[in-house]
């Protein structure tokens, strides 16, 4: 069976339907495409913020929903993507496919903790595990609890070992021989390592091992579990991927690709023999390679797919990583690209495009539609990493955020005045862009630059009214980076930088264009809006 994830009017809420992987809704390229009727009667409605996660015997899935809201009307005609209330009580379920959502089991709530989400995941190898991981906003720190499948019947009874009952750090399930775990962590450990732990010893009796240390010069992405005892992994160094192997006991076998620049997402399955990688840049519009380990040591790498665009020779451009200072004279790196015909003599236009915040890294990516323009125009796209993402571990992230989230706007107002002072740009022709939290980081840059640095604006769904966010829909998840408005010291750090209460009537601004949507959810028109 395979779930199909359906959403609504713009909405974080949808449905889940379920068809069987012998009518795939889509096809090879010859066959038939099976039409919608092949779905099953299963409908899964008042679902958000969740993973589906099948048990072994494809009986059943676990996933997250919250209470229903009659708003929404049904299915067919829902409503989602007006409501605006708060965001409580979600509730973990397990749907029996075949059977109506009003037969569901619940699994897990808690009234008394009602901004508390929940995602599960059934352990991959053998099935005999539900890991449930327990967080209360967007930081990078949640609770971890586990539950025998095979031991306790599936509901609200299940016994939980709550492995770690503290919200101190981040954990996420990766892989378990059995009764040992394996888990990424930034447990003292800002750029993550790999630990393990035998959960079949008493909780005071358990010892927690580091199997591959933390590397300070690079943050540990992902680790995928491959070829039963092997492990895949990312390393982010300097904004650009790395791809090692591991075996599970913590030993480096071998890199691949090392010539590679730019950004990784690993695919693959602990029980196959080989992975997929999928590599991309500002200059790559996709290379898919397999690592396979049954072959030969110089055949294990091989390149199983590369996209080819008609009408754009990607070659033509050029991506190169430059280092600035920020305000406080902090490096900050940043991608700059162009077609190589473009002149470095400060006269060609430029976007700038910018994120900053909840741990997010702005990889390098390929656009079709940005190279074209940077082509036509003879622009220059500049992407500097600026804290609050995650380029280079929880440091950074917290580094852009509550009362130095300040530091995010100055990182990006400093790249426009490089890409002007190094003649990578005109002065006055930097656009900026950014869209939800950096829409708020744009139009903070366009309140708090100097006058004329900036030639044109866009911000795209952005948090600008920072009072009052945290009032409606998902927005309370939110002060973990921005802080809480409620609270009368984090008010102090908070309004000063709010967009919308802050706009300065002693200078001219640049044209700036302020994005949303009809049926936007988390960022609704009520955020632009000042009474």
């Amino acid at each position: 069976m395979k779930e199909k994830l359906k959403i609504v009017q713009g909405s974080d809420f949808y449905t889940i339907y379920v068809r069987p992987t012998s009518e795939p809704l889509a096809a090879m390229e010859g066959a038939q495409v099976s039409h919608d009727d092949k779905r099953l009667s299963d409908e899964i409605r008042f679902v958000k913020f969740s993973s589906v996660s099948w048990t072994h015997d494809s009986k059943g899935f676990f996933y997250q929903r919250y209470p229903d809201r009659q708003s929404h009307g049904s299915a067919s005609d829902d409503l989602a993507g007006t409501e605006t209330d708060s965001d409580k009580d979600a509730m973990l379920y397990y749907h029996k496919v075949g059977t109506s959502q009003s037969e569901d089991i619940l699994v897990y709530k808690d009234h008394t903790e009602p901004e508390w989400f929940f995602g599960a995941e059934v352990s991959e190898t053998d099935g005999k595990y539900l890991i449930m991981s327990v967080s209360k906003d967007t930081s990078r720190k949640n609770l971890l609890w586990i539950a025998n499948l095979e031991n306790d019947k599936i509901g609200e009874n299940m016994q939980w070992d709550k492995i770690i009952d503290e919200f101190d750090a981040s954990y996420s399930y990766i892989a378990n021989d059995g009764p040992k775990f394996y888990f990424l962590t930034n447990k003292d450990a800002p750029q993550y390592k790999l630990v393990s732990v035998d959960i079949s010893a008493p909780s005071e009796q358990r010892v927690w091992k580091e199997v591959i240390p933390e590397d300070k010069d690079a943050h540990l992405e992902d680790v995928l579990p491959v070829n039963h005892d092997k492990l895949a992994i990312v390393y982010k160094r300097n904004v650009k991927d790395e791809i090692y192997i591991y075996s599970t006991e913590g030993e480096r076998l071998t890199r691949v690709a090392p010539d590679f620049v730019g950004a990784v997402n690993l695919n693959g399955r602990r029980s196959q023999a080989w992975f997929f990688a999928t590599l991309t840049g500002f200059t790559n519009p996709g290379i898919v390679a397999q690592y396979d380990f049954s072959k030969k040591q110089e055949e294990q790498w091989s390149i199983y797919r590369t996209t080819i665009l008609k009408g754009l020779i990607a070659s033509d451009f050029e991506a190169q990583q430059v280092w600035y200072e920020s305000k406080d004279g902090t490096k900050i790196p940043m991608f700059i690209v162009r077609h190589k015909d473009t002149k470095l003599d400060g006269t060609a236009p430029a976007i700038q495009y910018g994120y900053g915040g909840f741990t997010i890294s702005i990889n390098p990516f390929f656009s079709a539609s940005m190279l074209t323009f940077l082509q036509r125009y003879g622009a220059v796209l500049a992407v500097p990493n600026i804290r609050g993402g995650g380029e280079f571990g929880e440091e950074w992230h917290l580094a852009g955020t509550r009362e130095r989230k300040v530091n995010c706007f100055d990182d990006f107002i400093a790249a426009t005045q490089y890409l002007i002072d190094n003649k990578y740009a005109a002065p006055g022709k930097v656009a900026i862009n950014g869209g939800s939290n950096g829409g708020l980081l744009v139009a903070a840059c366009v309140n708090r630059a100097p006058e004329g640095l900036i030639g044109a604006a866009v911000a795209e769904v952005g948090v600008l009214d920072l009072l009052k966010f945290a009032d409606f829909t998902i927005g309370r998840a939110w002060t973990s980076d921005y802080g809480d408005p409620h609270d009368p010291q984090d008010f102090d750090f908070i309004y000063p930088i709010s967009p919308l209460h802050n706009v300065p009537t002693d200078k001219v601004l640049p044209p700036t264009i302020l994005l949303t949507a009809d049926r936007e959810y988390q960022l609704f028109v009520v955020r632009y809006q000042r009474e």
